[in-house]
């Protein structure tokens, strides 16, 4: 995506920062993977919450996804505010 069109049209404004679009239903996700980074310089030894993997399995299962959105921590991505 070298001109951030579909980092605008799915609203991503970090890396790493995932978004999920679903035919007929648009753009259902955009957050982070898991919470292992709590914050800056902050890691967990390991996910407490796998964010991208339970709206993925909500996706495929035809179900809503449950969490639209989540903060991810991460490096804005330049021209993104």
């Amino acid at each position: 995506d070298p001109k951030h069109e579909l980092t605008q049209a799915a609203g991503a404004k970090v890396t790493p920062e995932s978004a999920i679009y679903a035919p007929g239903k648009g753009w259902v996700y955009c957050g982070r993977i898991d919470d292992r980074h709590a914050g800056f310089g902050l890691k967990r030894p390991a996910a407490t919450s796998e964010d991208l993997q339970v709206a993925l399995r909500a996706v495929l299962d035809g179900r809503e996804v449950p969490q639209a959105s989540s903060r991810a921590i991460g490096c804005a991505i330049p021209g993104q505010s």
